[in-house]
Parts: C-alpha cells; sequence; structure tokens
C-alpha cells in the first residue's frame, strides 16, 4: 500500500492506512531520490517552499511500500 501523500495550505501532509499495531514508518526524500531506510521519518505536516518533488515510502521492518511521488508548484 502506498502512503497517502498531498499538499494542503503549502504544507506537505502524508498518511498511512496501515494499522499502529504493525509500527508503520513513512519515510521521504525531497530530492527526488527513492526513500530509504536512512531517509528522514515523516513526524508532520511540513513546509513545502521550495521543494518540487517528495517521494514516499512505508516501511515495515525490513520491507516498504512502493514509492508516492507529489509534485508541487515550486516557483
Amino acid at each position: 500500500r502506498q502512503p497517502g501523500i498531498d499538499l494542503a495550505d503549502g504544507k506537505v501532509v502524508m498518511n498511512t492506512s496501515y494499522p499502529e499495531s504493525l509500527a508503520p514508518v513513512i519515510r521521504y526524500t525531497t530530492d527526488g531520490t527513492e526513500p530509504t531506510a536512512e531517509s528522514a521519518a515523516y513526524t508532520g505536516p511540513f513546509d513545502a517552499a521550495g521543494i518540487s518533488q517528495v517521494r514516499a515510502a512505508v516501511f515495515l521492518g525490513d520491507k516498504h511500500s512502493v514509492t508516492s511521488i507529489l509534485y508541487t508548484d515550486k516557483k
């Protein structure tokens, strides 16, 4: 399952449909690279200013989901 990723009020917002009991971790990048187990962990909405692309994946232990990509309107 891909993570949900959206742009709301100038902020990047992510979520997952995995239950908390599985301890899912959304990891993301803002430089166009594929998220890895070492990428930043999503902890809450963040400012999209200056970011043209966000990639996110849900990690469950050593497995991860297909990556979701959000393109912003970077000016």
